[in-house]
């Protein structure tokens, strides 16, 4: 915990929740097990969810390798 009256939380966030403006006032103590508790645990299968830089990283290199125009 801090020592702030609002006390905002860091959480993960949908690609949806961001189709409004959304401000980090909206995500604090008060709300968050509310939150965890509709959406369940937003980092449920972080670490079993296998993925691949590789893609991103020959787009990379691609686009490097395209003269300027």
């Amino acid at each position: 915990m801090r020592e702030h009256p609002l006390a905002t939380v860091c959480t993960p966030l949908e690609w949806a929740e961001l189709e409004r403006p959304v401000y980090p006032e909206d995500f604090h103590m008060k709300h968050i097990t509310d939150r965890l508790r509709a959406k369940g645990d937003p980092l449920r299968g972080f670490f079993t969810t296998r993925q691949h830089l590789t893609p991103l990283l020959e787009s990379g290199r691609a686009r490097r390798a395209r003269p300027m125009a």
